[in-house]
């Protein structure tokens, strides 16, 4: 027969494995987006100072635009899906994007705009890397967003 002790180590440490749930993994499941987010990507500059662009809302409804001004011009737009907007929403967050600071401006530029949770953040630069390897996470971000904009306009 085993001793009290070992017994109440055992059960203990089957209520701890049962209460800590299943599976450790934080990004299996997608966090729902907050319900005023908006993200807005896009470049522009140039000679003649136009900007393009996608908007994103908390619904997952994208809208493609292009214009002088950042959501200007609707050129198309795709309807809702709220597994877009969570997935981009956990990227954003895996990305650091409401804690990023940078504003670089040039010829051309390329920007991340993000509204959540009251918040409001903008994160650009002037010069896209030639080697595509060494993207920042805002950057990397960017292009999630754009690829998943340019698959629900093409749905």
């Amino acid at each position: 027969m085993r001793s009290t002790p070992l017994k109440y180590t055992f059960s203990f440490l089957v209520a701890l494995l049962l209460a800590s749930g299943p599976g450790c993994k934080h990004s299996e499941k997608a966090m729902a987006a907050p319900s005023d987010l908006q993200i807005m990507v896009g470049q522009g500059g140039g000679f003649a100072g136009r900007m393009t662009g996608y908007t994103i809302e908390a619904d997952g409804s994208v809208v493609e635009w292009e214009g002088k001004y950042p959501g200007e011009n609707k050129r198309a737009d795709a309807p809702a899906d709220k597994e877009r907007a969570a997935a981009l929403w956990q990227q954003a967050v895996e990305a650091n994007i409401l804690e990023t600071s940078q504003q670089e401006v040039g010829n051309m530029t390329w920007f991340v705009n993000v509204r959540a949770d009251g918040q409001t953040r903008r994160v650009s630069w002037s010069e896209w890397p030639e080697d595509r390897t060494t993207l920042s996470d805002a950057q990397a971000f960017y292009n999630a967003c754009v690829e998943a904009a340019r698959a629900a306009l093409t749905k």
